[in-house]
């Protein structure tokens, strides 16, 4: 049976493999035909921005957004960080923290990255 999957992305995309696994992980999840949230939040708003080095996570993010995933980014930590919504990577949601928490308490599982 289907789950809805939401995960979290709280590390910047620069020295861990956080970011990329988190992103593998929410990927892999479609193949059981769950429905998945990928969540960008905290310091994670990094790897959001679409400036960065995206060598390893570019095809990933293509295929989660070919698939229609859900890619939300946090607006109180791209607050907090100052990242502005024309920085972000095509494709993603801005969020407030309390439509999050609705996402989240609507989850039957969540993977923290």
């Amino acid at each position: 049976m289907p789950k809805k999957v939401s995960v979290l992305i709280r590390h910047p995309p620069f020295g861990t493999i956080h970011t990329f696994e988190g992103l593998r992980a929410a990927a892999g999840l479609f193949s059981g035909d769950h429905k998945v949230t990928v969540i960008y939040l905290g310091d994670g708003v990094f790897s959001a921005i679409d400036s960065i080095d995206k060598k390893y996570l570019e095809q990933i993010l293509a295929t989660l957004l070919e698939l229609e995933a859900k890619i939300v980014v946090e607006k109180e930590s791209m607050e907090k960080f100052q990242v502005e919504e024309e920085e972000l990577i095509e494709g993603l949601e801005v969020r407030k923290r309390s439509e999050i928490a609705e996402i989240l308490v609507e989850s039957d599982a969540i993977l923290t990255f």
